[in-house]
């Protein structure tokens, strides 16, 4: 009978070096390096852009799903209110039909002329400590607020040494004597048939802002397609 080596089948591993398995045993399996950069990177590239896409979401935008036109600018898109006519409501290119010399030509004031070579006028003609025309005052005001830059306006106290006070009645109070303040009127330039020509609108009496606005928006239209 063979004798048995002393150790058996384990005398065929290899040699272990002192101290191997305590090294294995406290060093543990492998690690991956860090990569806390570049998860910090992916990060902030996701809540960037989750901020666009919420900053967008919350632009406004009209009907048509576009931008609305710079600085809200609604001349843009803007339709007149009021054409070209003679009836009341329309703007007159001649003495109204509500006027006693309805059909005939307006003699325009030369500083009316002069004025609207730079834009639209409106003109407030009125006295001191008229209830009617302190209300009328403070309306043309609100809307000037809103849109001086377009249009120029004149406030012109009847009574003194202002000849164009007279010149606005003599001119444009449609009604005919005798004549009634707060009297306002609005100009403007406007393309017609017979080529481009002064338009105007004007009435008595305290008017409030929705009418006043209405006019002054379509007098910067027309002047701005002249």
């Amino acid at each position: 009978m063979a004798k048995r080596r002393r150790g058996g089948s384990g005398a065929s591993r290899g040699p272990r070096r002192r101290g191997q398995r305590d090294v294995a045993a406290r060093d543990g399996p492998a690690r991956p390096p860090h990569r806390w950069p570049d998860l910090a990177l992916i990060v902030i590239a996701v809540l960037a852009v989750a901020v666009t896409a919420y900053f967008l979401a919350t632009l406004p935008h009209d009907d048509g799903g576009a931008p609305p036109p710079p600085n809200g600018d609604w001349l843009a898109t803007y339709s007149p209110a009021q054409g070209l006519g003679t009836a009341e409501d329309d703007w007159w290119t001649v003495q109204p039909e509500l006027s006693p010399s309805s059909g005939s030509d307006v003699v325009h004031p030369a500083w009316v002329t002069d004025l609207l070579d730079d834009g639209p006028l409106i003109i407030l003609t009125h006295s001191q400590g008229c209830a009617p025309c302190i209300d009328q005052g403070n309306d043309v005001k609100a809307v000037m607020d809103v849109h001086g830059t377009r249009i120029t306006y004149l406030d012109l106290l009847t009574g003194g040494s202002d000849k164009r006070a007279n010149d606005t009645f003599d001119a444009y109070d449609a009604n005919g004597d005798p004549h009634y303040i707060p009297l306002t009127i609005v100009l403007t330039k406007a393309m017609t048939p017979e080529g481009t020509k002064i338009v105007w609108h004007a009435t008595e009496g305290a008017t409030g802002a929705q009418w006043i606005e209405s006019y002054v928006k379509d007098a910067i239209y027309y002047h701005s397609r002249d």
